[in-house]
Parts: structure tokens; sequence; C-alpha cells
């Protein structure tokens, strides 16, 4: 749960647009996000949101880089970042 107060970086977070969207979890909450995604991987459900990962990286020494990546907005030839995945 954490502590009752929290401390957040106001002008990195407004400065950046960045959204933040308190939820709580709780176990067995995650069956229908699984079976959505499932009906996107089988093109049953639309948008595509594989279309969404900007960048990939292979194998765990690229762990570092992809770190670096997710947390920029562009990348070296000013692309915009969206999702950064490491395939094993």
């Amino acid at each position: 749960m954490g502590t009752a107060v929290q401390t957040w970086p106001i002008s990195e977070l407004t400065g950046r647009e960045i959204n933040v969207l308190s939820v709580w979890r709780y176990v067995n909450c995650y069956p229908r996000a699984i079976e959505i995604m499932e009906g996107v991987r089988s093109n049953a459900l639309r948008p595509d949101v594989t279309k969404l990962i900007t960048h990939r990286f292979a194998g765990l020494d690229s762990i570092p880089s992809a770190y670096d990546t997710a947390g920029r907005t562009r990348d070296g030839d000013s692309n915009v970042i969206i999702k950064a995945v490491v395939n094993f």
C-alpha cells in the first residue's frame, strides 16, 4: 500500500505531459485484459496494439539500452518513442 503521503515530481510530470492514474490491483483482475490481448493477437479485435511498439531490442544484454530508450520521448533520429520491447 505504500505510505499515506507520496511526493511526486509535478514539474517533470506536467512538463512532459505525463498523466498519472491511480489504480487498485487485486488478485484475478487480469483475465479480461489477457482475453482482449489474445483477441488482438488473433486479429479478432481491432486495433492492432502491436503497432504501438516503436522500438525492439534483442536479448538480455540489450535491456539497459531498452530502459534508456523507454525513458525518453524521442530517439536519436527524432522518432517518437511509444513502447520499447526486449525480445528473447
